[in-house]
């Protein structure tokens, strides 16, 4: 199966789901059909069904540039997920390993934006500090990321250090994950 061009499966098409991570609105799982994506199931599902599949056919619908754009930058929804005609959720794709630090421990740490923001944070864990003039070109490439989104009447309403994750020279760049968290400009805001 072609995982990178889909616009719904079912969930018996992910094979085994194993819980890695739960947050606020739901869980996140991989799935051994594929190690590309994960599958976030919502608590609520039928409260965000409406805006991941807006945003999958916003990818869907984009030119090639557009589409490559969004998959450097964004941990964007690709695919709704359907228990038959039931809406459970969504698969997001995987960060990209250079957006995570592989420690002397021999563990894997997401480099999220606290670890560029508090120096002494990053040194307790094994993530080098970054120059001033690094950060400043990472938070560059976050501010297109974000412009891009004002650009095409988005809104990004989950902005939190730990959604956004950074990668180091030389591939210097930001990712954007819980992208669930945009909407279209003309759509009510998200409840807490």
């Amino acid at each position: 199966m072609n995982w990178q061009h889909l616009e719904k499966v079912q969930i018996a098409e992910l094979g085994t789901c194993r819980r890695m991570a739960s947050g606020g609105v739901g869980t996140i799982h991989t799935i051994s059909a594929t190690s590309e994506l994960l599958f976030k199931r919502y608590r609520q599902p039928e409260q965000y069904r409406n805006r991941v599949e807006g945003l999958i056919g916003e990818r869907i619908e984009a030119s090639n540039t557009s589409k490559e754009f969004i998959d450097k930058h964004f941990a964007w929804p690709r695919a709704s997920v359907y228990d038959r005609d039931v809406f459970l959720g969504a698969l997001i794709p995987v960060a990209p390993e250079h957006f995570v630090a592989k420690l002397s421990t021999g563990s894997n740490l997401p480099r999220d934006l606290g670890f560029l923001l508090y120096e002494r944070r990053a040194r307790l864990v094994g993530i080098d500090p970054q120059s001033l003039r690094d950060k400043l070109r990472i938070v560059a490439e976050l501010a297109v990321a974000l412009g891009y989104l004002t650009n095409h009447g988005l809104v990004y309403e989950d902005m939190a250090p730990t959604n956004i994750l950074w990668s180091p020279a030389p591939s210097i760049g930001s990712y954007v994950l819980d992208c669930d968290g945009i909407r279209f400009e003309n759509e009510g805001s998200s409840p807490p």
